[in-house]
């Protein structure tokens, strides 16, 4: 018998041994590379997202590389099947957190009145931010959470 027969079974059966149990579905793996590659950004380019962060927040730069750093472990914790949730969790609060930030970057691109493409996109990111929201949600702890209990035998 081949493993394609026997993941195809398991797959008919429900069984927790299919072999792609583990595996981060496709939206997943996107968020994971949108964070990564958002942590990548911070790091690299930390004297332009600091500028987005309150005056009144001390360590404004050590708060960007944070941010990144916690991006990146976040990325990485949604591609691991046993830290997804908390990932995800962490994920949804750094989101939450960072939303005055994507506003406070528009009040100063307008201010500055930055070429019109730029002010569009920076108009286009806030509503992403719940979207964003709501993909973590979905995928990183609402959807574990129920595959995990339809993989369990039923008595």
């Amino acid at each position: 018998m081949s493993r394609w027969s026997v993941a195809r079974r398991c797959r008919e059966k429900g069984s927790p041994t299919d072999l792609r149990a583990g595996l981060p579905e496709a939206p997943t793996l996107a968020l994971a590379l949108l964070f990564a590659t958002s942590g990548l950004a911070h790091l690299a380019f930390r004297d332009v997202y600091t500028g987005a962060v309150p005056e009144w927040l001390p360590h404004r730069g050590s708060l960007v590389t944070i941010s990144g750093i916690l991006e990146l472990l976040g990325a990485v914790g949604l591609v691991v099947p046993a830290s997804r949730v908390v990932a995800g969790w962490c994920l949804l609060a750094l989101l939450v957190a960072v939303f005055p930030a994507n506003i406070r970057i528009l009040a100063a691109a307008r201010a500055a009145e930055s070429p019109f493409w730029i002010q569009g996109l920076l108009w286009m990111r806030l509503p992403l931010q719940p979207v964003l929201i709501w993909m973590v949600y979905r995928y990183a702890i609402s959807f574990p959470v129920r595959r995990r209990r339809s993989l369990l035998p039923v008595s």
